[in-house]
């Protein structure tokens, strides 16, 4: 069925897969900083897992509409795959990434705006200018309502002059 560059693909794929899979469970042994660095090697593999699902998503539409709708269905299986990987890698190496959401609750994190208090005076602060510019907006309304009522007395008086 599947021949060519697909099959390829798909090869290429599997090999990673399971390349992503065995990383995923040696994440566990290593220490914090082995497994900060391995993190980084194993995101450079999901990107090329990524992307050779891409081809075998692009390959599989050249082929017939029968056959393409059966290899788009290999591509979504390997592509639901590849996310419980991702999920995976994720959790076990989430230890420094919980740690990380943890400080920034308490206020801790480097950058203030990730905290919810932050995010709260970000909020305030959007919301202060959003009223700020209405109270304008008011203004603007009132004194054109003005204008037309002085044009219009302008207009009645010209008219009893003249």
């Amino acid at each position: 069925m599947a021949s060519g560059l697909f099959a390829q693909y798909e090869a290429e794929y599997c090999s990673k897969a399971t390349e992503l899979s065995s990383r995923i469970e040696a994440l566990a042994a290593l220490s914090p900083e082995q497994r900060r660095s391995s993190m980084r090697e194993l995101e450079a593999a999901v990107r090329e897992a990524e992307q050779l699902l891409q081809r075998l998503d692009m390959e599989a539409r050249s082929y017939s509409p029968d056959q393409a709708r059966q290899l788009l269905q290999k591509a979504k299986e390997y592509k639901a795959d590849l996310a419980k990987l991702k999920e995976d890698a994720r959790r076990a190496g989430g230890g420094a990434g919980a740690a990380a959401d943890t400080r920034a609750e308490l206020g801790l994190a480097g950058d203030y705006y990730q905290t919810s208090a932050g995010q709260r005076d970000r909020l305030l602060s959007a919301t202060d200018r959003l009223n700020k510019t209405s109270d304008r907006i008011q203004q603007g309304r009132q004194q054109l309502l003005e204008t037309e009522v002085g044009a219009a007395l302008l207009g009645c008086w010209g008219a009893q002059v003249g």
